[in-house]
């Protein structure tokens, strides 16, 4: 496939030949966490339908402990530098439309930091998404006034969650589905006895959830 501004790894079904044929197909994007790669979201792809486009999309910054991340977390976090993933993620997101030759909603699933940068492009631009899955992860609160507040058009959100997890704690997943329910998105928590990581009940609530994409 066509080289683009980030490493990425797609699969498209073999029926899909032409543009046509694929925009007729879901499409699922996979946003990895901290010091992730392309491959470390692939297990996921059994979740989805097969008849799907999935495209796995690698973070552009080398991480110090390995890897490669959406915003260096060593030292101070700044929102310009959140932004600036983010700005990298949505102009690849641009970059994948023009290859596929479709602009249409799609779904997306993000791990930890994966999905802190889909959140905020979801509270910037809500009409991108039709599903978002947050994953051992976290809302990223943007201006009282965002986009998302004010759209007709809001993306369903499945927040999975380990109890267990000491790196990003279950509270933060309780807060975030109270803001985004403050903006009236639908939202369904599940939550396992487990770490920083998707269990048996979040795999099989992922594949509930997205399976139904269209």
């Amino acid at each position: 496939m066509k080289e683009l501004s980030l490493i990425y790894r797609i699969d498209i079904p073999d029926t899909a030949s032409c543009s046509a044929s694929r925009a007729a197909l879901p499409l699922y994007l996979l946003v990895h966490g901290r010091a992730g790669n392309v491959d470390v979201m692939w297990t996921f792809r059994r979740s989805l339908p097969q008849q799907a486009i999935v495209v796995s999309v690698q973070a552009p910054e080398p991480d110090a402990i390995g890897g490669f991340s959406w915003w260096n977390v060593e030292g101070e976090i700044t929102r310009e530098m959140i932004h600036q993933g983010v700005r990298k993620l949505r102009h690849f997101i641009d970059e994948l439309y023009e290859m596929l030759g479709f602009h249409k909603p799609f779904a997306a699933l993000g791990f930890s930091q994966g999905s802190g940068a889909l959140s905020v492009l979801m509270q910037q631009e809500p009409a991108l998404f039709e599903k978002v899955g947050i994953l051992a992860g976290f809302v990223i609160k943007e201006h009282e006034e965002d986009a998302l507040l004010k759209s007709f058009v809001k993306p369903s959100v499945l927040i999975v969650h380990g109890t267990e997890d000491k790196i990003v704690p279950i509270s933060r997943a309780e807060d975030g589905k109270r803001f985004l329910e403050e903006r009236n998105v639908p939202v369904e928590l599940v939550t396992d006895p487990i770490g920083h990581k998707v269990g048996s009940l979040g795999m099989r609530a992922i594949k509930d959830f997205f399976g139904g994409v269209s």
